[in-house]
């Protein structure tokens, strides 16, 4: 997105002494990329916190398989800023990146030093939202006159375009502002289904283009300053989005009931016990909400079911059982009302072994009182 028409305001700041063999610093550096997902939306960012502002990555906020936001850009007086840190909650819910302003040149003065300003921006997903929130606060000993902008576009492209293919037609997006502090992305698709992209900003901004928002701060000492976003997905219109504070409870929430009847292991390696830490969150991050149950990597966690836990995790299992549209699997008949398992006449389709002594038999084994099971593979035997 090119950023031609971003200004740079004239600082109400001093002209600060320079160092003869001072160094500047001015560019971003490498940027790795970062993943959020909450049902059947999820983000591409880089570490900074941006979406398509750097080389290297199919980024975007994605809904349903379809790119409902391909760059989103943070400006401080018109420069991109420097990256401090960049964290991803344990649990995959939160992203938290510190930055801070580069050396800010006017007429060839430095006019604002690096490290003056921190800002603070987390992000995360809850129903079809991407929540923003940024907090700038300035350490400096004077006031700090700054513009803040935020760069925004969306091309609506489906997965298969992002990796790549052309298409030969495409439908129409439509980008308007509504309120004087709301702007809609739209795309009515030559499926005729209108889509939608509703990026709502508080306070309301200084201004407010189809693809630009800026806010004119003036930020005191030892101050901060906050500033909240909302990306909104939706076909034809996005949920209305919720404060950003419940939100962030109710994600917590939300993965805190779902991964209530969790396996949990636990050994005496204190680095293997991170590792499986993070396999399980990113096991449920994966995990979409169906009619037919949470059936996202269902397969993956079924490598666990060696593991019996105290509690185990029979999620996958039970979810893979009821799905009628698992690979390979015809859909089956509903039943009759009334009607009773346990009353349909046995088959001996496959003979049915003692799991330890390896005897044939149908009930439980005399010998060494373990149950049945139908075991194709080699059985232990009993001692």
């Amino acid at each position: 997105m090119p950023s031609e028409g971003v200004a740079l305001p004239k600082l109400s700041l001093d002209t600060i002494p320079e160092a003869t063999f001072y160094i500047p610093a001015t560019g971003p550096a490498t940027r790795p990329r970062r993943a959020l997902k909450h049902d059947n939306t999820f983000v591409v960012l880089d570490s900074h916190g941006d979406i398509g502002a750097s080389a290297g990555g199919t980024d975007g906020l994605f809904h349903c398989d379809t790119r409902f936001l391909s760059h989103f850009e943070l400006l401080l007086n018109g420069m991109q800023p420097l990256l401090l840190g960049s964290n991803l909650r344990d649990d995959n819910t939160l992203l938290t990146v510190d930055l801070t302003n580069p050396d800010m040149y006017f007429d060839d003065r430095l006019v604002l030093p690096k490290d003056t300003l921190h800002v603070v921006r987390t992000i995360f997903l809850w129903r079809d939202t991407a929540y923003q929130r940024l907090a700038i606060q300035n350490h400096g000993d004077l006031p700090v006159d700054l513009r803040l902008t935020m760069l925004f576009d969306s091309d609506f492209a489906d997965l298969f375009e992002v990796r790549g293919l052309r298409r030969a037609r495409r439908g129409t997006i439509n980008r308007e502002t509504v309120r004087p502090a709301t702007a809609i992305l739209s795309y009515e698709g030559l499926d005729a289904r209108l889509r939608q992209t509703v990026l709502h900003f508080d306070p309301v901004p200084g201004e407010l283009t189809a693809t630009t928002v800026s806010y004119r701060l003036n930020i005191a000492p030892k101050e901060y300053t906050p500033v909240c976003c909302t990306i909104g997905c939706g076909a034809p219109e996005p949920p209305k989005p919720v404060p950003l504070l419940r939100g962030l409870r109710a994600v917590h929430r939300n993965l805190r009931a779902v991964s209530h009847n969790a396996a949990t292991v636990e050994t005496s390696n204190d680095l293997f016990n991170e590792v499986l830490c993070r396999s399980m969150a990113d096991l449920y991050m994966l995990m979409t909400k169906t009619p037919q149950g949470p059936l996202s990597l269902c397969r993956h966690t079924l490598v666990f079911d060696h593991v019996r836990p105290r509690r185990a995790d029979h999620r996958a299992a039970d979810a893979l059982a009821r799905s009628p549209h698992r690979p390979g699997r015809a859909a089956a008949p509903r039943r009759a009302p009334g009607h009773d398992r346990r009353s349909a006449p046995r088959t001996r389709s496959r003979e049915r072994f003692c799991t330890r002594c390896a005897k044939a038999r149908w009930r439980p084994c005399a010998r060494c009182r373990s149950a049945f099971t139908t075991a194709p593979s080699m059985p232990r035997r009993c001692s």
